[in-house]
């Protein structure tokens, strides 16, 4: 039988060149595992937050054709706001009708890609019996479709661009390093983690 003992050391106490080779075996580490729960959970918060109701998140961040974000929604709560921003004050009753009165399509990206377009968002007089000439409530509801194609498009870049920077932290070398002082590894002489 052999008794080998090995000296085990924390990040700290290695040498600049070991501590080097544990943040690059850490950055793979992560590069290969990386998964983005925490992300996904905070957009499609964010997106709550913005008025769509249950939506469903789609997005792929690795920097090639067709990457992006986008979801799909089952409608979007503050339909009623926007009536009254194009309409103006006093015309709430209008607007809640009008909301009422449009059926709301928010179909993300339906094809092999992620990314975000206005065409995803649809908005349009669903039924309307009384009413022959609709060419003013059109325009309006032309103008509400158009805010709300650029709420979307606003909304799916701004959590693009947060996905691509949790990535780029996630995978750096400042994040590898906290990751390995701050979780109390234990390291052989040359970096590998014990």
């Amino acid at each position: 039988m052999k008794t080998i003992e090995v000296k085990i050391f924390e990040f700290s106490e290695l040498s600049p060149e070991a501590q080097q080779k544990a943040i690059k075996n850490e950055m793979k580490y992560w590069y290969e595992n990386l998964t983005l729960d925490t992300f996904n959970d905070d957009a499609t918060e964010q997106i709550k937050d913005a008025g769509f109701i249950n939506p469903v998140l789609s997005y792929s961040l690795s920097c090639s054709q067709g990457d992006g974000l986008s979801f799909k929604a089952d409608k979007y709560g503050k339909l009623v706001d926007l009536f009254i921003q194009v309409l103006g004050p006093g015309k709430e009753r209008t607007a809640k009708l009008l909301a009422d009165s449009c059926a709301q399509v928010f179909k993300g990206n339906t094809g092999h890609y992620s990314y975000a377009q206005k065409n995803q968002v649809d908005l349009y007089l669903d039924e309307c019996t009384n009413v022959t000439d609709t060419k003013n409530i059109d325009e309006c509801i032309a103008e509400v479709l158009t805010l709300l194609e650029d709420i979307y498009m606003n909304l799916c870049k701004k959590l693009e661009d947060q996905g691509y920077r949790e990535i780029e932290y996630l995978t750096s070398e400042e994040c590898a390093r906290e990751n390995l002082e701050c979780n109390n590894f234990e390291f052989t002489e040359d970096g590998k983690i014990y």
